[in-house]
């Protein structure tokens, strides 16, 4: 059963209006993402285009709006989150599991070559909220997030997200290790991001059903993990700096995978 976590939201006039934009051209109706069921607008607010543009795409969407004291915002949000009086409340974030999820990936869905990314040691929740807005926008199918020490889905991973939560699904993942084990079975080859070493990513094959495991910055991937994948890359950097950050990282990656696959499609 899938369980749902209740609460959430996406604050910012930016983050908000990108968010109802992405559900007014969201044609599919898996229940992978959350939704927003309410827009709160704090009184007296300055008018911009922005606002307005908020308040005709929850109308066409039917997202019922409330118009309140700013203080009220600040006690759903906390007094430090920057929600310009903006605040969309999101239906309850479905979290898949992975052995659902991996349901999907049979036949001709495999020939496609999908990719996934599965985190190891991701606490911040900006580097979530980051990852996930780079794995949508490269195509990734999902984020695979660990239930235990790790950022979960929360208003702030969606607002770094920008809007990307809404277009890509968050699977549970209980332990890793097991998770790369599944993966493989299911067809992935799994290929960890290790400084440590492995072979030089831009002379890798990644052309193929791909899982990639990126670990925290500083920590990179638990060795365990790392010695379970299929083979490691680690990013050439001629420079003076030892490491990246995780969702830069995940980012060359991902867009080394879109690469290759477009160069071997011509």
């Amino acid at each position: 059963m899938n369980d749902r976590q209740d609460g959430e939201f996406v604050f910012g006039r930016n983050a908000l209006l990108v968010y109802l934009e992405r559900m007014l051209e969201e044609t599919d109706s898996s229940g992978d993402v959350p939704e927003i069921v309410k827009v709160f607008l704090a009184d007296s607010l300055d008018a911009d285009t922005r606002l307005s543009k908020i308040e005709t795409a929850a109308k066409r969407l039917r997202i019922p709006v409330a118009v309140c004291d700013r203080r009220k915002i600040d006690m759903m949000l906390g007094r430090d989150a920057r929600h310009q009086g903006v605040a969309g409340q999101l239906s309850a974030v479905k979290q898949l599991e992975l052995k659902d999820f991996l349901k999907r990936f049979k036949g001709d869905a495999m020939s496609e070559n999908p990719c996934v990314v599965l985190l190891d040691g991701i606490e911040d929740p900006h580097n979530l909220g980051a990852i996930v807005r780079v794995a949508e926008s490269s195509g990734a199918k999902a984020v695979l997030v660990p239930q235990r020490r790790s950022a979960q889905v929360s208003g702030t991973v969606s607002k770094v997200s920008a809007g990307a939560l809404a277009f890509i699904p968050i699977v549970r993942v209980h332990n890793i290790v097991n998770a790369v084990e599944d993966l493989k079975k299911a067809g992935f080859w799994v290929v960890g991001l290790d400084v440590r070493g492995g072979e030089e990513l831009f002379d890798a094959d990644l052309v193929r059903p791909l899982a990639i495991c990126v670990g925290a910055e500083g920590k990179g991937l638990s060795r365990l993990v790392s010695e379970h994948c299929d083979f490691n890359v680690k990013i050439p950097m001629p420079g003076k700096t030892e490491s990246l950050n995780a969702s830069v990282a995940c980012g060359i990656v991902l867009f080394e995978v879109v690469r290759q696959k477009r160069t071997k499609s011509l």
